[in-house]
């Protein structure tokens, strides 16, 4: 069985294939607007993965900054997300515990995943 790193780095259109069935019901973005407002802000989302938050958000905030630690997983969200035909998102390889990111340049953090390098 491969562990995340593997997973995240060989094989991150299988992991996008399972993480889009999650939620069929459409509960998600439903539950973050119970949480904090969403529409109109700027958002940084750590862990994004392969875009599967990132593609809910992007149509309802004013911008978004979405950052994984593996560039294949990155690559996928940004084939995901160009085709929404938006300009209000980046989607960056960095690693959570050190963000390119200023203090408060965002209205809402999203983690979908928190973890660094030094998890393994």
């Amino acid at each position: 069985m491969p562990d995340a790193r593997e997973v995240y780095e060989l094989h991150a259109e299988e992991y996008d294939a399972l993480v889009r069935c999650e939620d069929r019901e459409g509960n998600l973005l439903r539950a973050m607007r119970g949480v904090a407002p969403i529409d109109g802000v700027d958002v940084v989302e750590l862990g994004a993965g392969t875009g599967r938050v990132t593609l809910l958000l992007a149509p309802h905030v004013r911008s978004i900054r979405a950052f994984d630690i593996a560039p294949p997983m990155a690559e996928v969200a940004r084939r995901h997300l160009g085709r929404l035909g938006l300009h209000n998102w980046r989607v960056e390889v960095a690693d959570n515990a050190s963000l390119p990111v200023p203090d408060g340049s965002a209205d809402v953090a999203v983690a979908g995943w928190f973890g660094s390098t030094e998890d393994g």
